[in-house]
């Protein structure tokens, strides 16, 4: 293992789990942690996409993750983690997340050699001393939810 280049500057990240995976998000795209509920079911939207829920007198859409990056086992979330977009302050997600860990220091995490193929909004396999850990990418998350999966994927 070798230590880790953030390309992206961030310090620290936020671990958050769905079932036994561990996620880390950047903590400066993070706008606050609330409980999960009120989400309201689109028709005819994507699995990855729980649905919406009212934050912050805004309409946020909520990301299944454990359904976006094909996680095995059955989520029980009771949190959503508000985001926003890197490019665009003004543009909010929601992710659920069935539990939420400590905040990591960037020092803490070495890089992970992975050949295995893995989702696109998967920036990159870390470890620190007791797991590996998928840094997510924010931006495809966002793009997910802006342009389609079909057209990420492209």
């Amino acid at each position: 293992m070798t230590t880790i280049h953030f390309a992206d500057g961030e310090t620290a990240y936020q671990l958050i789990m769905v079932n036994e995976q561990c996620l880390a998000l950047p903590v400066t795209s993070i706008l606050g942690i609330f409980p999960l509920e009120n989400v309201l079911k689109l028709p005819d939207s994507p699995d990855w996409l729980s649905g919406v829920t009212h934050l912050r007198n805004a309409i946020v859409p909520v990301m299944d993750l454990q359904q976006l990056l094909g996680l095995a086992g059955q989520a029980l979330c009771h949190f959503i983690v508000l985001l926003q977009n890197p490019q665009s302050a003004g543009r909010w997600l929601a992710v659920a997340a069935s539990d939420i860990g400590e905040v990591l220091d960037k020092a803490r995490l070495m890089a992970v050699t992975d050949d295995r193929p893995r989702h696109i909004g998967i920036k990159q396999l870390v470890q620190d001393s007791q797991q590996t850990i998928c840094l997510l990418d924010i931006g495809v998350l966002f793009d997910y939810v802006v342009i389609g999966q079909d057209k990420v994927n492209d």
